[in-house]
């Protein structure tokens, strides 16, 4: 049978010690200092030998630069335009109203002074035709500053896919200066008729880029470089400044980071000898002495472990 306190008063004074005992071994840690392994290593300064990676571990980007990278990446990523087969109907029926309004069977479709000018010269209308259809047959959108700023586009014609660059997809108003009127006194007619008949064929598909771009950002890795143990990271002489300073820091943050998870070991370790000892040295029924001699060896191997495993490298 299991012997207990005498009474409750003893019991809260053990439990007093116990805490005593662990906030002992928790200050002791905080306060004794872990050497720098890099102490004669100062910003600006020739590194003063060379620096051997002493375990694995990763250099990432800063905020600012991961934040370029995904402009970058969005830049990268093409713009999706989808081919709308419907475009040579589209032209056709706007000419049809085109030609009404000038014949006078229609409704106006584009300004009184340029629907006169085209009734003056009926010629120009099949030419504005056969301009309309090759530019949207070719492919065009409304407004490039409409679009995303991308390197390229990825075109979608059916079950065809073609990446092209942003030149090769004129919109709507390059296509007006690229092509004038071939008779000079319909300059303005010319351009205002041809800017209704034109249409987009392609179309773009934000969800489609958006999707492209969320898959690209997804594989970004924050990871700038890695060093495995054994590796250079710095060379003797090597001026700590950008890159190689980076690497030094990053190399005292993974050592940081590896006392860490040895303290918590430790800290678990100590806990579970601090509890066999109080159970050795209350509740177990040995002589007194023989609970006290124990109590007090198992308590120092705790003091000792928690010394060495809890540190922590002030960098």
């Amino acid at each position: 049978m299991r012997k207990k306190p005498r009474s409750s008063r003893d019991a809260f004074h053990n439990f007093l010690k116990a805490l005593l005992g662990l906030g002992v071994i928790l200050a002791t840690g905080f306060l004794v200092p872990v050497k720098d392994p890099f102490p004669d290593f100062i910003p600006g300064k020739p590194a003063p030998r060379d620096v051997y990676a002493p375990l694995d571990f990763k250099v990432y980007y800063t905020p600012e630069e991961l934040e370029r990278k995904k402009e970058e990446l969005a830049r990268r990523t093409p713009a999706v335009l989808r081919y709308d087969e419907a475009w040579r109907d589209s032209v056709q029926a706007r000419f049809d109203s085109l030609k009404a309004s000038v014949e006078g069977t229609g409704p106006l479709v584009i300004s009184a002074d340029a629907t006169l000018k085209l009734k003056e010269k009926p010629e120009a209308l099949q030419d504005l035709l056969s301009r309309a259809m090759s530019a949207s047959g070719k492919g065009l959108v409304a407004s490039k500053r409409a679009l995303p700023i991308t390197e390229g586009f990825l075109v979608i014609k059916g079950d065809e896919e073609r990446r092209v660059s942003p030149e090769a997809v004129p919109d709507v108003n390059e296509v007006l200066e690229r092509y004038g009127s071939p008779w000079p006194e319909l300059r303005d007619a010319y351009r205002e008729a041809l800017k209704y008949l034109l249409y987009p064929s392609l179309k773009f598909d934000s969800a489609a880029t958006a999707k492209r771009l969320r898959r690209a950002l997804k594989s970004l890795s924050p990871v700038k470089e890695e060093f495995s143990k054994g590796q250079l990271v710095v060379s003797k002489g090597e001026v700590l400044e950008g890159e190689a300073l980076r690497r030094i820091r990053a190399l005292r943050k993974a050592v940081a980071g590896g006392a860490k998870d040895r303290a918590a070991k430790g800290l678990a370790a100590t806990l579970l000898l601090l509890v066999v000892a109080l159970y050795y040295a209350f509740y177990r029924r040995e002589p007194p002495r023989w609970r006290v001699l124990f109590s007090a060896s198992v308590g120092h191997g705790a003091l000792l472990l928690g010394l060495w495993f809890f540190p922590v490298p002030h960098f």
